[in-house]
């Protein structure tokens, strides 16, 4: 099901059917998938019933989305049996720690991989001890 978006999985089989159709309004197939991963979140957060929605898309809410235990069946659907995950961006944005427990990024496209290797370095820089931090040796 290439040509639909859901609260999880990957969008970039979407993006790459979109972005050619988009070209002529200068969108790359970056700029394309950045912004299906914003509508992604934007319906996990409807499907959640998030608070600060903007009232436009609260309008929208009700009846829309899926429940959190069907949300968290599908995201664990798309984990293979040997227990290493997809790298989804989507996952990435919604829930970095999640995401980011035994991804394999060996056949990710560039974006997918350099958002990842962002979060990475974030998360790092973080937990990393500094002079002057408790616990840091030299």
């Amino acid at each position: 099901m290439d040509g639909q978006i859901r609260e999880v999985g990957s969008v970039i089989p979407l993006a790459r059917r979109v972005a050619p159709k988009v070209a002529n309004v200068g969108l790359t197939d970056s700029d394309v998938q950045r912004l299906l991963s914003k509508l992604q979140r934007l319906m996990k957060d409807v499907a959640d019933g998030a608070e600060d929605l903007d009232p436009t898309v609260a309008a929208y809410a009700s009846g829309a989305g899926a429940s959190s235990s069907s949300t968290a069946a599908a995201a664990e659907s798309n984990k293979p049996a040997g227990g290493v995950k997809k790298a989804d961006l989507g996952l990435l944005y919604r829930d970095a720690e999640e995401a980011l427990k035994d991804v394999d990024l060996q056949d990710a496209d560039e974006v997918t991989v350099q958002e990842f290797k962002n979060k990475m370095n974030e998360k790092f820089a973080a937990n990393a001890l500094k002079p002057g931090d408790p616990g840091y040796q030299y």
